[in-house]
């Protein structure tokens, strides 16, 4: 999950320039493999998506990196390369390369606002397609999960139901991912650095200046860390320090809620209209998760009508995910005391923030012509659409509990003024249809 937040009272910013390592130079190794030599790069015509205009005035290709670096002779995988011209006639020979956040954003739609801004003229700027994430081939989506995260939109928050349904889908994604036959261990950050370390040397690149925003901040120490040569310089942007964990997450979001109260009441304006937010939220918390909101919206991937619940555990995932834009940031305590209040308006925008963070419902994976993988992935994907009964997924929730000694509570969260939610975590919510479940481990 990301990080990025932007109730910190300044942007989280730092800029490593001029960098002199002491580390040995290390090149990538240039093996023989069955399909030709690795690394290498294909040129390749650029990918049309929604919503990355700026994608069309690339030019773009395929990186052929192992699959698993350890490995010399083993499989090989396709990352979707996109290079986006600098705007100035005095250009600087070393480029930028972006480090996406997720881990598994599609990276395309994440730096297409960051490159339309246009305060990087005078160079080059290269996004990579991250391993297993949409546009690489293999794309490690998973329709299970996706399907849960549609589902959940009417599901309680926490309960032992929506529980059940979240491990079932987690154990059919796992299980439909491992039969596509790719090595799931070599999906983490440490084999990802060095995919970009093999893209610097087969484009021939002296120099590069490395941008990671949220876990591409993560990703960049990594990069420093096992490849320092040819990095010029490195922005970390809303950085995602190396001691992270997940469950650490919510801490942080603790801290992000506080920071918006305080900053609200110490404000003139904010604190007028809002002279009690934190109380607010706090009793809205409690109880919708004593009486949840049920209310109908226009699902803004279908146009069709879908239902959303809204209890405390969907509320508070909601002002979590409202740290990701500054606009809705400053919307939220408005949202809060209108809610507060039963407004229509408030109601609608909060359902409607949460149905558009769900992915689209029948997403395939992406065509992946010419890997190995693609056929077998992009079948099993579609193949196993298939509902699981209630009955399957309670012997699977059952057997889950046992092996890995899952504890379940019908309690939900209570909301006090120095803890965010109860002890338990609620599902993880993906931002967008293009994270993978393939888990970034850190090496």
């Amino acid at each position: 999950m990301r990080l990025a937040c932007a109730l910190r009272n300044r942007f989280a910013l730092i800029v490593l320039s001029g960098l002199t390592f002491l580390a040995p130079a290390v090149s990538a190794q240039d093996v023989p493999t069955a399909a030709g030599r690795v690394p290498r790069f294909e040129p390749a015509p650029c990918p049309k998506l929604t919503g990355a205009d700026e994608l069309a005035k690339a030019s773009c290709g395929y990186l052929v990196v192992l699959e698993n670096h350890s490995r010399p002779t083993g499989r090989t995988i396709r990352l979707l390369v996109a290079k986006y011209p600098g705007a100035s006639p005095e250009k600087r020979v070393d480029p930028v390369v972006y480090l996406a956040g997720g881990p598994g954003d599609i990276a395309p739609l994440e730096v297409n606002g960051f490159i339309a801004a246009d305060f990087i003229r005078d160079r080059d700027i290269l996004v990579v397609s991250q391993r297993g994430t949409m546009f690489s081939e293999p794309a490690l989506t998973c329709a299970p999960l996706d399907d849960f995260s549609r589902e959940l939109l009417g599901m309680r928050f926490y309960s032992e139901a929506t529980e059940r349904a979240h491990l079932a889908a987690t154990e059919a994604c796992h299980r439909q991912l491992t039969a596509t036959g790719a090595d799931l261990s070599a999906y983490n950050s440490t084999e990802s650095a060095a995919d970009f370390a093999d893209l610097r040397k087969v484009l021939g690149i002296a120099a590069w200046n490395v941008y990671g925003a949220s876990y591409g901040s993560y990703l960049a120490q990594t990069l420093i860390r096992d490849h320092p040569e040819g990095i010029r310089s490195v922005v970390l942007d809303s950085v995602l320090p190396p001691t992270y964990t997940i469950p650490g997450n919510w801490l942080v979001t603790r801290t992000a809620f506080d920071n918006l109260f305080h900053a609200c009441a110490a404000d003139t304006v904010c604190n007028a209209a809002h002279p009690h937010l934190e109380a607010t939220f706090t009793r809205l918390v409690n109880k919708l998760e004593a009486e949840p909101l049920t209310t109908t919206v226009s699902d803004p991937a279908t146009g069709k009508d879908v239902k959303v619940i809204l209890d405390g555990g969907a509320l508070v995932d909601w002002l979590r995910n409202q740290n990701y834009a500054v606009p809705l940031l400053r919307a939220a305590p408005e949202r809060i005391d209108g809610l507060a209040a039963g407004r229509s308006d408030s109601i609608e925008a909060i359902a409607k923030d949460r149905a558009g963070r769900a992915p689209p419902p029948g997403l395939d994976v992406p065509s992946a012509t010419g890997s190995p993988m693609a056929s077998a992935v992009g079948k099993t994907t579609r193949s196993r659409r298939r509902r699981t009964s209630p009955r399957q997924a309670d012997r699977r929730f059952r057997t889950i509990r046992r092996r890995y000694k899952v504890k379940a509570s019908a309690a939900g969260p209570t909301l006090t003024r120095t803890a965010a939610t109860s002890g338990r975590s609620p599902p993880p919510r993906r931002q967008c249809a293009s994270r993978s479940p393939a888990a970034f481990r850190r090496s």
